[in-house]
């Protein structure tokens, strides 16, 4: 194979991947572990950004080795957010990252709330910036996740999201308690920042002159990988977190919906993340004993009926985000006996994950919104049997596509953006070929009714309860 081909570097809360992508096909992907910290306090998660810059390289590396027939042109990173980290001029990290699921800036967020007289998102990145700004000395610029991998390979600091998502507005920050020469300049995904550095480029394999564009979240990438390109197509994101995407032709940002314009004209992507949706397989995985083997996970649980023989779970791990937006919630077994066991606990782990994303789809068709068909995507989307618990409890058709590195893909089709040779080298084509359609049934539906509306019940009578 030749031709130009694009690297996209994802990223995430617990791996990090890099994929190369060549007329519309990801021809190698290679992935490391990333191990998420404990803080000093409760609420407190953080990672070395020393590691994620140790990891992201390594599977470059890799990635680029194995894809040597191509000519890579240009690369994109995506990944986790909003989390930030403090980096000295060099860009090396001054402290650990603070990221998206760490609560310690809340108290910066309320107090900037205040100032401004109205609600900060907890999407901002700016209170983490603020409490970075007083906890840590040497910092020369606060960045994101990605942005920082991005100065790593080019020696540029920006800030960069998708057009209309300001990250650091001037509006909040003349009302915030930092240096505002320390938030980098904007950026637009897909535009291009500089060329990968070329000590970088030749300890990574790259070739010279190798573009590197502006990058977003991995929410984001993920909605372009999939090719949410009418109403009515939804995608689960997979991942740490999770979370369910739609695209719809009216902004819905209200009952703790978010939207924001969707890359095809005229439609937006309503919906939001999940807090902790994978990482409650992964936890169970580990707790359990299946030594992180989700593949066996998996295939306990389907030993098990709908239902998980009364047992429901709240994924509640870390708080959790759309609808609810309560970093104080809990997660929780209900109506655990002594006729339960292990694969009972995978079995409603993974459909109280499902639950958690109907609880969006609910919300979402209250105001009009209503999936025609729902994508998977992540690792999660290779799970035997996890689609069609989605399928029955959301009551839509699932489908699986034959690559589902979605935020891998979206990353591509932006890095493809910076450089006019790579415009053909990245589309959705992975993405649009399909491995399984999942048609759900009446039956799968009644199996689950009473579970989901157990479900509903516990967070409105737990709440509160310490």
């Amino acid at each position: 194979m030749s031709g130009p081909a694009v690297l996209a570097v994802d990223l995430g809360t617990s791996v990090v991947k890099a994929g190369v992508v060549a007329d519309g096909r990801l021809v190698a992907l290679a992935e490391r572990d990333l191990t998420l910290e404990r803080g000093e306090r409760d609420g407190w998660l953080e990672q070395d950004a020393g590691a994620w810059w140790a990891q992201a390289q390594a599977a470059i590396r890799e990635a680029v080795t194995r894809a040597a027939d191509v000519g890579i042109v240009a690369a994109c990173v995506g990944g986790q957010g909003p989390s930030v980290v403090a980096v000295d001029a060099r860009g090396e990290p001054v402290a650990p990252a603070l990221i998206w699921m760490d609560a310690r800036a809340e108290p910066e967020r309320a107090a900037l709330s205040e100032r401004l007289g109205v609600a900060v998102s907890p999407y901002s990145s700016l209170p983490r910036a603020i409490w970075l700004g007083r906890h840590t000395q040497g910092a020369r610029w606060f960045v994101q996740a990605w942005d920082y991998l991005a100065l790593r390979l080019t020696g540029v600091a920006v800030t960069s999201s998708f057009a209309g998502d300001d990250v650091f507005p001037e509006a909040q920050v003349a009302h915030a308690d930092i240096d505002a020469s320390c938030l980098p300049p904007a950026a637009l995904m897909g535009a291009p920042i500089g060329p990968v550095a070329p000590e970088i480029a030749r300890a990574l394999g790259l070739p010279a002159g190798v573009v590197v564009a502006g990058g977003v979240n991995d929410f984001t990438a993920a909605v372009l990988g999939a090719g949410l390109d009418r109403r009515g197509l939804a995608l689960d994101l997979g991942g740490t977190s999770g979370g369910l995407a739609l695209a719809h032709d009216q902004r819905l940002d209200r009952d703790g919906l978010t939207a924001w314009p969707a890359p095809t004209p005229g439609l937006f992507i309503c919906g939001g993340p999940l807090a902790a949706g994978g990482r409650s397989v992964t936890w169970l995985a580990e707790a359990a004993g299946y030594g992180g083997d989700l593949a066996r996970l998996a295939r306990d649980a389907a030993g098990v009926p709908p239902g998980a023989d009364g047992l429901v779970f709240l994924p509640y791990l870390s708080g959790e985000r759309t609808p609810l937006w309560d970093e104080s919630a809990r997660g929780a077994f209900f109506g655990l006996t002594v006729g339960h066991g292990r694969a009972h606990l995978a079995r409603a782990v993974l459909e109280g994950v499902a639950f958690a994303l109907r609880h969006v789809a609910d919300v979402l068709a209250r105001h009009g919104a209503r999936i025609g068909e729902l994508r998977v995507g992540g690792g999660q989307a290779r799970l035997a049997g996890w689609a069609r618990i989605k399928a029955e409890v959301l009551g839509v058709p699932v489908v699986v596509p034959r690559v589902v590195e979605m935020s891998v893909l979206g990353e591509a089709m932006l890095a493809a953006r910076a450089v006019p040779a790579a415009r053909d080298a990245a589309g959705t084509r992975g993405a649009a070929d399909v491995a399984e359609r999942i048609e759900p049934t009446r039956e799968g539906a009644e199996a689950y009714a009473r579970a989901y509306a157990t479900y509903r019940e516990l967070y409105p009578r737990l709440r509160g309860l310490r």
